[in-house]
């Protein structure tokens, strides 16, 4: 059995990298993905510098080190499926597979299992506050939610048939080739902020098949809270995320 979070003195990441096997109706609102999981990996753990000075010395050092954080982890991976005409018992009268290049679309990932997908907005200071306390984030620290998503810096974008202009929420985009994007607009692997009517927050990334943070291909990138305390007490388990997508093309 692997060791309780709350034991290690660095909490992993965790990237999971996941082929989304998808069969959606057309003009659908966001539908529920499949899953299946290629790898879950963390940073390897370096090596430490070391010095042995004489007696009678003072020395005087700058310690540099990255330390892998504790309260999010990563989902990469590709889209597969196709679009298709269904009724109400799964029966196909057509379909068409999605393209390998030119597919568009969005994931939308959230703690909450039904999300009222016919009416979402942009995350408000409110619910990202309490998703904070939920996560055991404070104000203050650096990587807590509003400070990683403090860009509003996205292309324009629909949930279902509810249109979001560029721009209106907050945001971020993750890194391509071990570097941090430009936020001018242009970059790819938007990810989103958004709520529903029942103040359930959703990660929403935009796709962009393209190179990414590892310089391998990925249809999506993109990162969510994880924490192993709540309120200060320990979680049993692992923060449980559920997996929507909305694809066209």
């Amino acid at each position: 059995m692997a060791p309780h979070p709350s034991a290690a003195p660095i909490v992993l990441l965790a990237l999971l990298c996941a082929f989304f096997a998808v069969s959606q109706a057309v003009n659908a609102a966001p539908t529920g993905a499949s899953i299946g999981n290629l790898s879950t990996e963390g940073s390897p753990n370096p090596t430490p510098d070391n010095r042995s000075d004489p007696k009678g010395t003072i020395t005087t050092l700058i310690i540099d080190a990255v330390q892998q954080d504790q309260f999010w982890k990563a989902y990469v991976g590709n889209i597969t499926g196709r679009l298709s005409l269904d009724n109400a018992n799964g029966y196909t009268i057509y379909d068409w597979a999605l393209s390998s290049t030119s597919k568009t679309g969005r994931v939308y990932v959230s703690r909450y299992l039904a999300p009222a997908f016919d009416n979402v907005t942009c995350a408000n200071a409110g619910n990202v506050s309490a998703e904070h306390e939920y996560f055991n984030m404070t104000v203050n620290q650096s990587d807590n939610i509003a400070n990683t998503f403090n860009y509003t810096s996205h292309d324009a974008f629909t949930v279902g048939a509810q249109p979001f202009l560029a721009d209106t929420c907050n945001s971020t985009a993750t890194y391509i080739n071990d570097s941090r994007q430009t936020m001018d607009g242009s970059q790819d692997f938007q990810e989103v902020l958004l709520q529903d009517s029942a103040n359930n927050i959703i990660f929403m990334t935009i796709l962009s098949t393209n190179v990414g943070y590892d310089n391998e291909t990925y249809d999506f990138q993109l990162i969510v809270p994880e924490s192993y305390l709540s309120g200060g007490a320990l979680r049993p388990a692992y923060t449980t995320y559920y997996f929507f997508t909305e694809l066209s093309g």
